[in-house]
């Protein structure tokens, strides 16, 4: 738990979390001014059916259950809390809110996110959602990309989209001095926690590229900051060029993996995180990404990185569940069968960097730009303190 002072207005971040990500950090470190953000640990029943989830019969029981009842009341089991005086204001990271509390939603990747990334229990249970959304508890909801702004004009009434506004994240910028080394350095940033998103956040795709890559230029090389799924594992080890970084360190570390690379290889399947594409801009690195779910609001093409068209033969990136399908038998078939054609649009734009690296290094500039505006904290701090001052209405102290 997080104070800032005995006057400041206390804001709870909702559901309880023991292990939050990594953009509410950077909330509760640069909250408004006059807020003080808590974050309240796990009950025991949260944590049980948390540790439930990392286990694969658990999982296939649990998704067996949304199949046969189609409710999300099991979602608003694992994340209920007891409400406490002394809370003004309700934060939610993605989830309905159903106490007694006024509360503010923040949408963080994409709108499916308010029936547990779950296409079809979203649109079977899409009429609650609606009439919870519109209930006058429910005082904003935040969208971080035009994308979420679109799928929520898509779906819902004038009414929840009166509340609905644009805020893009932000990220605090702090000064550094970059790591020199004697190699072109590519980074890609997976999942440290599981193996199976390597595939849909683009990991094969940067394995293709970096191979075609180091058959053509000796002093490169890549660093793969992801756990990596099995059948994958002794490629990666095999080649002596390759960097696997699977555990989990440290902050400092982490931020010395940026400040010695050259590029961020971004090119995921959909939104990969938003953390990473403003972490690797901020570090001033170029980013060569797929023109997936949102990433054309980070990317900016031949300013601050390289933005390639995702491939037709991918059907499943047209599928209406699209991205909540990443993780579907369809769409991991997809994907492993990997688009030459995109790889070597990749491969070109890498290459173009690596030849020049004034280039390089003025992209990092331009993207370093886009954090000191578009995604400045200032500015987004101020809009959230609107918008939390608005929420609290005559509660405000």
């Amino acid at each position: 738990m997080k104070s800032i002072g005995e006057n400041s207005k206390k804001v709870l971040i909702y559901p309880p979390s023991f292990k939050l990500h990594t953009a509410y950090k950077s909330l509760i470190s640069n909250p408004p001014k006059g807020y003080d953000l808590i974050v309240k640990n796990e009950t025991r029943k949260q944590k049980f059916l948390n540790y439930l989830k990392n286990y694969k019969i658990a999982k296939i029981i649990y998704s067996l259950f949304l199949k046969i009842f189609k409710t999300t009341k099991i979602l608003e089991l694992s994340s209920s809390i007891k409400e406490s005086s002394d809370i003004d204001l309700v934060f939610s990271t993605g989830y309905i809110y159903s106490g007694r509390k006024s509360y503010v939603i923040d949408i963080i990747d994409n709108i499916y996110c308010l029936a547990g990334y779950n296409y079809d229990l979203f649109i079977h249970n899409l009429e609650n959602i609606k009439k919870s959304l519109l209930d006058n508890n429910c005082k904003k909801i935040i969208c971080v990309n035009k994308a979420s702004l679109i799928s929520m004009k898509n779906y819902f009434p004038e009414g929840i989209l009166k509340k609905t506004v644009l805020i893009y994240p932000a990220i605090k910028p702090i000064d550094f001095k970059k790591i020199k080394h004697d190699k072109f350095r590519m980074l890609f940033m997976g999942s440290i926690n599981n193996p199976d998103d390597f595939g849909f956040k683009g990991g094969l795709n940067a394995l293709e590229i970096f191979e075609e890559i180091s058959k053509k230029y000796e002093n490169v090389e890549l660093v793969i900051r992801s756990k990596v799924p099995s059948f994958l594992r002794e490629r990666i080890l095999s080649n002596p060029k390759i960097v696997l970084m699977e555990k989990d360190i440290k902050v400092e570390e982490v931020r010395n993996i940026y400040l010695s690379s050259d590029i961020l290889l971004c090119p995921a399947h959909t939104y990969i995180g938003l953390m990473t594409l403003l972490e690797s801009m901020s570090f001033k690195l170029p980013i060569v990404a797929l023109d997936t779910y949102a990433t054309r609001e980070f990317v900016r093409n031949g300013f601050n990185g390289f933005i390639i068209k995702k491939s037709e033969k991918i059907k499943s990136y047209f599928h209406p569940s699209y991205p909540t399908n990443v993780r579907s038998k369809e769409f991991i078939s997809e994907i492993r069968n990997v688009d030459k054609s995109i790889i070597r649009k990749l491969v070109d734009k890498v290459e173009l960097l690596i030849n020049n690296p004034k280039l390089v290094e003025k992209m990092g500039e331009n993207g370093r730009k886009l954090i000191d505006t578009k995604f400045s904290i200032d500015v987004r701090k101020k809009k959230l303190g609107k918008i939390f001052d608005d929420a609290l209405g005559s509660k405000k102290r």
